[in-house]
């Protein structure tokens, strides 16, 4: 067994090779279901994963924008966390920073999805600070999971992924979360960084009740803040 560890600004990661199905399936077993470290796995190569405060402050705004959406757009969203994804007859499996059943949210309310009987996340969200990690979105695509959104760096982006037969292709806009302003999510979360989650949060559901686009108003709103804030610590 190799071990290779990578040392991350956001996320601490160690990768081992040649580890068994088998042994995986029991780390997923015998490790606290309420735990930080996630796990992905795909024929032979485990990796585990440990988030530090920033990768977390990203993930959880993320989960939260997702969460307001559907709320305020009156949608059935389902959430599940870092849920082990898995199928034994690929020997993949992974648990993501967040994951959403939106289309097909009917099929895993009230009960514990299988991949072999529903079909995957119609979301996936991923954190990577510094570089994405290599095992991931290939395990994704195996799985069928049809849109991820990564972000990438620090400060860093929020890029939307579309599974495509050729693999993730990069795109402008959700295809599971028609008219979400996709291309505002970067500024969002550079601006929670400076001036709180709580703040971005308020401007996004003001401006989405509203009716505006967050890329006219939250934007606005999100300026003015800073200028309060540039204006009490002068």
């Amino acid at each position: 067994m190799t071990t290779l560890a990578l040392e991350r600004l956001g996320e601490q990661r160690i990768v081992l090779t040649d580890v068994s199905w088998q042994t995986f399936q029991q780390l997923v077993k015998e490790l606290p279901q309420q735990r930080n470290t996630r796990l992905a796995y795909a024929q032979g190569v485990l990796e585990f994963m440990s988030p530090l405060d920033l990768h977390e402050k990203i993930k959880d705004l993320l989960v939260i924008l997702v969460r307001f959406w559907g709320l305020e757009r009156d949608l059935v969203i389902e959430g599940l966390g870092s849920w082990t994804m898995r199928r034994e007859d690929l020997e993949q499996g992974v648990e993501p920073d967040g994951c959403f059943y939106i289309q097909n949210a009917p099929l895993v309310i009230g009960r514990s999805p299988d991949l072999n009987q529903v079909p995957p996340p119609d979301l996936v969200i991923e954190v990577d600070i510094t570089s994405p990690s290599t095992i991931r979105l290939p395990i994704y695509q195996a799985l069928g999971v049809p849109e991820v959104w990564q972000w990438q760096g620090s400060p860093g982006e929020l890029i939307v992924l579309h599974r495509t037969d050729e693999g993730y292709q990069r795109q402008d806009y959700s295809q599971v979360l028609v008219d979400f302003p996709v291309a505002q999510l970067t500024g969002l979360v550079q601006q929670s960084l400076q001036l709180g989650q709580s703040a971005v949060l308020r401007s996004f559901r003001d401006s989405l009740r509203r009716g505006a686009l967050p890329a006219s108003e939250v934007a606005t709103n999100l300026l003015a803040m800073n200028q309060d804030v540039e204006r009490d610590e002068s």
